[in-house]
């Protein structure tokens, strides 16, 4: 049994309470005074926890059960390697972004290629089946009155003053 400390929080309150971290043989054991209800402990059994991937070089976070999580941050660089050890086969080691860099180049590039075949396929098959088939169920004098209304909103109605546009049309025929 490896221990350690760090901080928990209870998922009820934004407040952490200083942890003592027990690595058991089939959970871990949490150990924390709760200024309200007093010492407290709390088991957590390696199926229902997720590593969460985005912290600090030697910190690690751990989240317990379902929302609101229950957390633990642990600051300390051998806690990663003792979690390894005491449940090598738990499912919170296994994470998406650890596969993507360790897959290189080829994997990221493969990712990648996929989110732009999947916009493409969104933008030039998807988008414009569906707008065949909304333009369909319009009626054409329908159609035909948004497509008026919307040349109206656009082009709005110009004043043109014609003789002063006669004058500078010749104005500029002059000059070559």
């Amino acid at each position: 049994m490896s221990t350690f400390r760090g901080k928990y929080f209870n998922g009820k309150s934004s407040a952490g309470f200083t942890a003592m971290v027990i690595l058991a043989d089939n959970y871990i054991e949490i150990h924390y005074t709760d200024p309200a209800t007093g010492q407290q402990l709390q088991r957590w059994e390696p199926d229902k926890i997720h590593k969460t991937d985005f912290a600090e070089n030697e910190t690690v976070i751990l989240r317990y059960g379902e929302v609101p999580f229950q957390q633990l941050e642990v600051k300390d660089s051998t806690f990663e390697i003792a979690l390894k050890v005491a449940y090598p086969k738990a499912r919170f080691h296994k994470s998406i972004y650890q596969a993507l860099f360790k897959s290189g180049f080829k994997g990221v590039a493969t990712l990648v290629l996929a989110a732009i075949g999947l916009v493409s396929l969104f933008y030039f098959v998807l988008l414009p089946n569906i707008a065949e088939m909304i333009a369909a169920k319009v009626p054409p004098n329908i159609e035909n009155e948004i497509g008026e209304s919307s040349y109206r909103e656009m082009v709005q109605p110009e004043n043109i003053d014609k003789s002063n546009t006669v004058l500078l049309d010749s104005f500029f025929k002059q000059m070559g």
